[in-house]
């Protein structure tokens, strides 16, 4: 969760399995959600390394994601697709992170 001032901002969670997934990976960054009002601001940037940040702590290397439309989003902050596919008839991309694990 992100705080501003007291307030929710947004969400963000670590996974072992994503809803219904189309692939058999893990862990997932999922749920991601930032308030309206405080999109823009750096909010979803924290949340999503926050995620990166835990995973390797629990001894992951690749962290996936489904997007539709935030694709350009998540390649912005290291992320890249690795396989495109169709789920229920919407069309979803995978995406993943390498992630620095430390000994």
């Amino acid at each position: 969760m992100a705080k501003v001032d007291g307030v929710l901002a947004g969400t963000c969670l670590l996974v072992r399995s994503e809803v219904e997934p189309c692939h058999r990976v893990s862990p997932w960054l999922a749920g991601l959600y930032v308030a309206p009002e405080y999109r823009s601001q750096g909010v979803g940037k924290l949340l999503v390394r926050a995620i990166e940040a835990e995973a390797p702590q629990r001894s992951n290397r690749r962290l996936y994601l489904y997007a539709g439309s935030a694709i350009d989003y998540y390649e912005r902050l290291g992320w890249h697709i690795i396989d495109r596919t169709d789920w229920k008839g919407i069309p979803v991309n995978l995406m993943a992170r390498e992630l620095r694990v430390e000994l």
